[in-house]
């Protein structure tokens, strides 16, 4: 049976970081004491969340062959939008994508509860305030 790895959200983030300004899978294995294949098997699990990071780091991801894309190229895909929970303006990852990474990593946003969009008020499933 498979080991579950499990590393802190923000020790998940520096890994995704790492990878984002193009570190190796090795060099990553290094730096946070896991194995190459931990290393993959993370990176396969939280692709989205990769692409975020990369999104708002305005940095292209490496591809499976290693070569990068040209500087300062935005990645396929991604635009500039407003963000529907703070208004800031930020690299979106794909058309249905309308919160920053910030508002995310809010525990509202995470704990999956029902919230109308900037004003913090609670909605019902049955659209009764």
């Amino acid at each position: 049976m498979a080991r579950t790895l499990l590393l802190s959200p923000t020790r998940l983030d520096d890994l995704l970081r790492c990878r984002a300004t193009g570190e190796t899978w090795a060099n990553l294995a290094k730096l946070f004491r896991i194995s190459v294949p931990s290393v993959k098997n993370l990176l396969g699990k939280h692709r989205r969340r990769f692409h975020i990071i990369c999104a708002e780091m305005g940095v292209a991801p490496p591809t499976r062959g290693g070569a990068q894309r040209k500087p300062g190229a935005a990645p396929p895909g991604t635009s500039v939008k407003r963000c529907l929970g703070c208004r800031e303006d930020f690299n979106s990852w794909g058309p249905g994508n309308h919160m920053c990474g910030a508002c995310q990593r809010t525990p509202a946003w995470r704990s999956g509860v029902d919230y109308a969009v900037n004003t913090g008020t609670r909605v019902s499933r049955l659209g009764a305030a």
